[in-house]
């Protein structure tokens, strides 16, 4: 009985330890992906020809589009109303704008392609707004717990 309460015991110890770890380094988890993307972005302004950043923003878009997407569901959880709702899905779908324009990042540069690029960045960049302003609405409107 008493070796069975000792690994209890450890067990227990043993959970929250890796609970710690887990909370300690959520933060580099959560906000990873969305560095990769904005590193590729500024090393592609720098050098622009090489494709190793073009090909990291296709592989590290879906990535930040998914931790988006588990974080508003769990504030939604939390809190949720339309704004919410319609902020999460804006942030959930603005990194996709990559995938899907990809050939614009990873082909060769033209000044009509840097043209479209300027055009994605700036719908990007509105919609992301968009889910900003949802956001501050929600925050208004919301009473948690």
């Amino acid at each position: 009985y008493c070796e069975m309460a000792f690994q209890e015991v450890l067990l227990v110890g043993q959970m929250s330890a890796a609970f710690s770890y887990g909370i300690t380094i959520l933060p580099l988890i959560l906000t990873f992906p969305s560095s990769c993307v904005r590193a590729a972005l500024r090393v592609r302004g720098l050098v622009p020809d090489w494709p190793f950043s073009s090909w990291m923003i296709s592989i590290a878009a879906p990535f930040q589009s998914m931790l988006t997407l588990v974080s508003c569901i769990f504030l939604t959880q939390m809190a949720g109303n339309a704004a919410l709702v319609s902020a999460a899905l804006l942030m959930f779908l603005v990194p996709w704008f990559y995938v899907a324009n990809r050939n614009l990042y990873v082909s060769i540069r033209s000044d009509e392609k840097e043209k479209k690029i300027d055009k994605l960045q700036h719908q990007m960049f509105f919609f992301w707004v968009v889910a900003v302003i949802n956001i501050v609405v929600w925050a208004h409107m919301a009473t948690i717990f």
